[in-house]
């Protein structure tokens, strides 16, 4: 199952048979320990973001109930 085959047709009938071989395609390779950084650098980004939105509403509730 690495080849589709199949007909595309235009608007005037005109029609082309296509075939899609994907068993010569080279299989891709990851590069984990780059993405692992990129995964560290948003996680650690969003947790940043969160914890200091979660101050700043301290300080805002602390200076509205004062």
């Amino acid at each position: 199952m690495s080849s589709l085959t199949g007909s595309i047709c235009d608007i005037s009938n005109n029609c082309q048979k296509i075939t899609l071989d994907i068993s010569s395609q080279l299989p891709i390779s990851y590069d984990y320990p780059y993405l692992g950084k990129v995964w560290g650098l948003a996680f650690s980004s969003v947790m940043m973001l969160y914890l200091f939105s979660f101050g700043l509403g301290q300080i805002i509730r602390m200076v509205k109930h004062a």
